[in-house]
């Protein structure tokens, strides 16, 4: 269809309507810019905000945002604001921080529901609701500070796992493929979601159902092929560690490898 055969008032409608949307998206951009409670972030464009200039090696570029404007900034994705936590101490610090004043904002409530100007219905606002569905018995399960304490948060928060878990503060040559590193003081590399500098299985509500099921099959297949082969290198084989991201994290030149069998008896292996 030619642009000429549209009606006019069509045109001149949809051209107010893109207009109208970017200078509102423009207004939006600018107001939380100028908000000094928000972190850092670069800036995007109107309606879309930083998703053109997004890259494929998205966690290297979160690692070079984050060098940019500090451990914690904002990236706007469409209309969606978003903080991104490179640094495993400033994350932790507020986090703390968040919960003490959440915390202390609910027992402030609890302990003083009805100090302020009461609706008709006998309650203040949504705060003092959530509150009265706390104290109900059949509630606790289904409702309780925790919960009350994730409807009340400022934000989507997204934690770029790859760079906290190769911080040169906690890892001796981070880059450098040395499967020797776990060995020895199994505290220190504790993967159930605890320490924040070594969680690669996730964490909290997220975490990896089958943790277990990968602890002890992971071992048992290691140990197998170990066991039963010798394993060498192709020829003129390196090692790479680069990294490409796609649903998963995944070696950009897979590792070739030849096995060899290194036990007596060929009847082993049937």
């Amino acid at each position: 269809m030619n642009l000429l055969d549209v009606h006019p008032a069509l045109l001149i409608s949809s051209a107010l309507i893109l207009t109208l949307s970017i200078l509102c998206s423009r207004i939006k951009l600018i107001k939380s810019s100028s908000n000094t409670n928000t972190p850092p972030g670069p800036r995007g464009l109107p309606i879309v905000g930083y998703l053109p200039f997004l890259r494929r090696d998205l966690h290297h570029q979160l690692t070079e945002l984050s060098h940019q404007y500090g451990p914690i900034f904002k990236l706007r994705l469409g209309n969606k604001l978003f903080d991104i936590q490179g640094v495993v101490k400033e994350v932790t610090t507020l986090v703390q921080r968040a919960d003490e004043i959440i915390e202390d904002t609910i027992q402030e409530w609890m302990k003083n529901p009805h100090d302020k100007p009461l609706t008709k219905d006998g309650r203040t606002d949504f705060m003092q609701i959530l509150v009265d569905l706390i104290r109900e018995e059949d509630n606790k399960a289904s409702l309780g500070k925790i919960q009350l304490k994730a409807l009340i948060l400022d934000s989507t928060v997204l934690v770029n796992i790859w760079p906290v878990q190769r911080g040169p503060l906690v890892w001796d040559n981070p880059s450098e493929f040395r499967p020797e590193r776990f060995l020895g003081n199994n505290r220190k590399w504790d993967f159930s979601g605890n320490d924040f500098n070594y969680i690669p299985f996730g964490s909290g509500r997220r975490a990896c159902a089958g943790i277990l099921v990968a602890e002890t099959m992971v071992k048992y297949v290691l140990a197998s092929f170990l066991h039963s082969f010798e394993w060498r290198l192709a020829d003129k084989e390196k090692v790479d560690m680069s990294d490409k991201l796609l649903t998963a994290l995944r070696k950009c030149i897979p590792l070739s490898v030849v096995p060899a069998p290194r036990l007596s008896r060929s009847d082993l292996y049937e």
